[in-house]
């Protein structure tokens, strides 16, 4: 298990289940183009690279294990070309995820605690606004892989989760029997022992401990009402992805609605999902005052709403790098809208 605070190390895998994994093999011609990115960057924006560290945060290039900068790095650029046919363009900034790529590596990140942890998640809500969030409910969490008895946990369903991971959990019934308890031993293992992300620059992943635990399952609150995605710029939220599960069809089907930071609608949608109709709930302005404050010690963050038909909004996750650096849109042209009210 990685030691509290010890920098991550990026040779020992993504810790994603093994269906999701993005087995990756990095020649030294990629390590050498690494390298001369690096140099490039380094040349054109000393600005960034060489910029001081400030108290209370934390940047890849000052957390990622030297030695091992190049391989994060000739990774990401691999997972960047792969999404965008092109490198990371950090003087010019043409795409809306070009900023994002920045900011794995040169990004001030405000640590202790980790914003990525889920189970930390509330230290970052400013105390004039705690009564106005929720968080689901969580009835046990753990350190080890050691699951709780039977009788430890009220009958019911639930979701199983990591609290350093994206897309890691499992929806349990519990119960469990004893081969479901078996099922779930290599995942719990994975979740503690192999840090998620920061193979490819998600260093934050990486950075603390990781923990276990069961969370309530919200499912039947959630029909009919958006997940929420509200992106902040220095504590102004500019954009929001309202996002409603497609439940005939799999997750990367979900149907979604982007708007400015006045609620107007936009045309554009993440490529391979649909655009829907929807507008936002009548105590929208209340999550965006949430987001706000929740935001303002960020250059930059997306935080992530779980609405259940309530004027508080449940706090889902901090999302430092969105979608990875590697979010694409239709038509196309949304691609610089979104960038020019998020950045503009």
């Amino acid at each position: 298990m990685q030691n509290r605070g010890a920098p991550p190390d990026p040779t020992a895998g993504d810790g994603a289940p093994a269906s999701n994994a993005r087995r990756l093999t990095i020649t030294n011609a990629d390590l050498d183009a690494a390298q001369r990115w690096l140099h490039a960057v380094d040349q054109a924006r000393p600005d960034l690279t060489r910029a001081p560290s400030r108290p209370s945060y934390k940047r890849g290039i000052e957390v990622i294990v030297p030695d091992k900068l190049r391989l994060v790095v000739a990774r990401a650029l691999i997972e960047f070309h792969r999404a965008h046919r092109r490198k990371p363009d950090l003087l010019t900034y043409p795409g809306f995820c070009d900023r994002y790529f920045e900011l794995k590596f040169f990004g001030y990140v405000p640590m202790p605690p980790n914003p990525a942890d889920k189970l930390t998640m509330l230290a970052f809500v400013p105390p004039e606004l705690r009564d106005q969030v929720q968080e689901p409910k969580r009835p046990w969490m753990s350190q080890t892989t050691e699951l709780p008895a039977d009788d430890q946990i009220a009958p019911g369903t639930y979701y199983l989760k990591r609290s350093l991971g994206n897309n890691d959990y499992a929806h349990i019934r519990w119960p469990l029997a004893p081969a479901d308890r078996n099922k779930l031993q290599p995942y719990l293992e994975r979740w503690l022992t192999v840090p998620y992300g920061v193979s490819w620059g998600e260093w934050w992943y990486g950075i603390s401990e990781n923990r276990i635990f069961l969370e309530e399952d919200l499912t039947e609150r959630l029909r009919g009402h958006p997940e929420w995605r509200v992106y902040v710029r220095r504590g102004e939220p500019r954009l929001i992805n309202l996002i409603v599960q497609d439940e005939e069809k799999s997750r990367n089907t979900n149907v979604q609605r982007w708007f400015d930071a006045d609620l107007r609608p936009l045309n554009g949608v993440t490529t391979g999902r649909r655009q829907g109709n929807f507008l936002p709930p009548p105590y929208a302005r209340t999550y965006l005052k949430v987001a706000a404050g929740i935001g303002r010690p960020f250059d930059l963050v997306r935080i992530d709403f779980l609405d259940v038909g309530d004027e508080r909004p449940m706090l889902s996750e901090i999302t430092v790098c969105d979608y990875n650096a590697r979010r694409r849109f239709d038509p196309p042209e949304f691609e610089h809208v979104a960038r020019d009210i998020l950045f503009g």
